[in-house]
């Protein structure tokens, strides 16, 4: 530190910065290196239970590997073949892709996604430390602002999961340009080419951060504008103009983007329900356990009923109340802290998303609700904003700890916990898992196998297992009639019933003819399954032996090669005639099984498709969960009143058979659920829930139908199926 002090200014002030930044590299270190150092392309920046790393690798590889070969960079049909995919409303990170397309070709996706996720934390906490340097002037207390930033519980809850929402350097940077603005401090030709250039970046990893960083900072102009005073005002006003330019000049450069973005339609609604990524109050208070502290088991029992544990972020470390009450006490009465106050409050509300929930109990509703209908915020996943309240708090922390008016002892005290607090959990094995790579692709085995682009299906399917990041390994070798590019299957794949089969791994009435319909419309030639997964997929491996030609153990995977003419004679099956065989056999099943369980002296208030599933009343393939209902869309349990409900998931037009066969014998239908049917339903009812609620009296009628109405499991030889 005496040598520092002696060098020229030019010279200490960027070793100085740079010595900032190798804090917050040694923190990652602590987190994440450890676990991959000697290892960078072995392991793999992961929790052990998800995949959607491997989407993230996929993105990765997929840029450099499109444009090197003039394919469609965005319009795809790698995946989900032959349909494709539109990669501009998905987690596509296309500008971390050409950002590190160098590193990838010369070292593979997965060393380049590793390196991102390294270095995604302490970029944000460095720009943040940018930030709160400029508010402040303290370099001291600024290092501790960045670290609540990129360090925060927000950061860590995502890193093993969503690098599309790690990638966040660019919002305390834009956040630190507005300010200069607003200060007069750079000149707005120089601001709107930096902003434009800001925003570009963040827009090229994360359509989300984008919309919400615009959102939330348009918000805070409005809450500057209103809350400040008159020269506030103007100078808010005096921004329109330049931001407006930098976000027309962001466009511009990214414009290829844009057209992929409208030119081909946006999503009619949100993929993932709000209410269900939203922060519990009590998390509020409690860590998760990707902090050292809710590592714990009393504090691990408590925040598993948090929901999704990456999106559970909202505990503020206890030392940060204190430094939040001291802003607010020193800071209230100025226009600043009124606005970062108040910023936070209504984070903080918007955080809680459209229904509040306490300890994992749903309770009233919020004003979320009204964000649900806004284009593009829709889709936008309210405990997600936990990084903008991360950011203000950081920033009153670093102006807490820089007040001269607050004496040393107290500021030290803090300085020091607040770190010790928002520890990591240490253990490197909590933050990267061993790579899942069969060697069947590591070793280049496939070639051997498998024909230049053709199509297969790869088992555990979709967002299940890793089809991704093995096709990416591959280099594109082959198309996937399938793929994980986000957390549902497309809607041409949701209308074939096999999908269901092959996602589960579960038991159908007409397998082969139901799947083989599938494989044919789909030109699928293999079907490849990783070994250690095979007991998973047992009722779906007996129709793949109808089907194949015979199954090849190669190393760690099993090949099944389709038989043409066998997959040829399915081809004529429309998914609609399918879907209408598939609902119509899981719901008479259903009925069956409700009525033997009650009949036998069952309790009611314990019915569930698993309860039956036990009982060997439907096949054990189908309890996917404990719920009344379940994921793989089956719908069992009672009703009020003694009443019974059944259902399932289908689409209207698959569906109109079945209501109108049973709706005689139930009190109340619904479709889609909750809405009573009465008439053609209205809005989207393409694969909606189909609730239809019986008395016992009612049950065993529709029981007796349904007996009757159960398919044979043979499909004969002319290849029919009950309509």
């Amino acid at each position: 530190m005496k040598l520092l002090s002696q060098l020229p200014d030019s010279l200490r002030r960027p070793l100085a910065i740079a010595g900032v930044m190798l804090i917050y590299l040694a923190a990652a270190y602590i987190t994440v290196g450890r676990g991959l150092l000697g290892d960078f392309s072995g392991r793999i920046v992961s929790i052990s239970t998800g995949h959607d790393p491997s989407q993230m690798i996929w993105f990765l590889a997929w840029f450099p590997h499109a444009i090197t070969n003039h394919l469609d960079p965005f319009l795809t049909r790698a995946v989900w073949w032959p349909t494709g995919i539109n990669l501009a409303w998905v987690t596509s990170i296309p500008g971390a892709a050409l950002l590190a397309w160098p590193m990838t070709r010369a070292f593979g996706p997965i060393a380049s996604f590793n390196a991102l996720s390294f270095l995604a934390l302490p970029a944000a906490a460095f720009s943040a430390f940018l930030l709160c340097r400029h508010l402040t002037g303290r370099n001291r207390a600024s290092i501790i602002g960045g670290y609540v930033f990129g360090f925060s519980p927000y950061f860590l809850g995502h890193l093993q999961t969503h690098l599309v929402l790690i990638l966040a350097f660019p919002i305390p940077l834009a956040a630190l340009l507005m300010i200069r603005l607003l200060e007069g401090g750079i000149r707005p030709l120089v601001f709107v080419a930096l902003m434009a250039l800001l925003i570009a970046l963040q827009l090229g990893f994360s359509l989300e951060l984008f919309a919400t960083m615009t959102a939330v900072g348009i918000f805070a102009l409005l809450v500057g504008f209103a809350v400040g005073p008159e020269h506030w005002r103007a100078v808010v006003r005096a921004t329109a103009v330049p931001l407006a330019a930098s976000y027309a000049l962001a466009a511009l450069l990214v414009a290829p983007y844009w057209y992929y973005l409208f030119a081909f339609g946006m999503p009619s609604g949100s993929i993932i329900s709000p209410s269900g990524v939203s922060i519990d109050l009590l998390n509020f208070l409690i860590p998760t356990d990707a902090n050292l502290l809710g590592a714990n088991a009393i504090f691990q029992n408590i925040s598993t009923r948090f929901g999704f544990r990456s999106e559970a972020g909202g505990w503020i470390s206890w030392p940060l109340l204190p430094v939040i009450a001291l802003y607010i006490h020193s800071r209230w009465r100025k226009p600043a802290g009124k606005v970062l106050t108040v910023m936070l409050a209504l984070l903080a509300l918007a955080t809680l998303g459209p229904r509040l929930h306490l300890d994992g109990h749903a309770l009233v509703g919020l004003p979320w609700k009204i964000v649900e209908h806004l284009p593009l915020m829709k889709s936008a996943l309210p405990a997600r904003l936990t990084i903008y309240a991360f950011l203000i708090v950081g920033v009153m922390t670093a102006v807490v700890l820089a007040a001269p008016e607050l004496p040393r002892l107290p500021k030290y005290a803090l300085a020091i916990a607040i770190p010790i607090f928002m520890l990591p959990n240490l253990d490197y094995r909590f933050w990267t898992t061993p790579i899942n790579l069969p060697a069947f692709f590591a070793d280049g085995a496939f070639p051997d196998f498998l024909e230049k682009n053709e199509t297969v299906v790869i088992l555990p399917y979709v967002n299940r297992g890793d089809s991704m990041l093995w096709q990416a390994d591959a280099d594109f070798y082959f198309r996937m009639a399938g793929g994980n590019t986000g957390p549902t299957v497309i809607e041409e794949f949701q209308k074939w019933p096999a999908v269901n089969a092959l996602y589960w791994g579960s038991d159908m009435a007409n397998g082969p003819a139901q799947l083989g319909a599938f494989l044919a419309a789909h030109d699928v030639r293999h079907v490849i399954i990783q070994e250690k997964h095979a007991a998973e997929y047992l009722p779906v491996l007996a129709m793949l032996h109808f089907l194949s030609l015979g199954a090849t153990h190669v190393g760690d995977v099993i090949l099944f090669p389709i038989a043409p003419a066998t997959s040829a004679k399915y081809r004529g099956l429309k998914p609609i005639e399918l879907e209408r065989s598939f609902d119509r056999d899981r719901f008479d099943r259903l009925v069956v099984a409700a009525q033997r369980y009650l009949s036998s002296g069952g309790d009611l208030r314990t019915l569930t498709p698993s309860r039956v599933a036990k009982l060997t009343l439907i096949p054990a393939s189908w309890a996917v969960d404990d719920d009344i209902y379940t994921r793989d869309g089956l719908i069992l349990g009672p009703w009020n009143d003694g009443r019974i409900q059944v259902g399932v998931v289908g689409s209207y037009d698959a569906l109109q058979p079945l209501i109108a066969d049973y709706r005689a014998a139930s009190t109340t239908v619904y479709f889609p659920f909750p809405r009573p049917l009465a008439g053609a339903p209205k809005g989207n009812t393409f694969m909606r829930k189909l609730v239809m609620i019986f008395d016992r009296a009612g049950l065993e009628r529709a029981a007796k139908r349904a007996s009757s109405e159960l398919p044979v499991e043979e499909i004969p030889s002319g290849v029919s199926i009950r309509k």
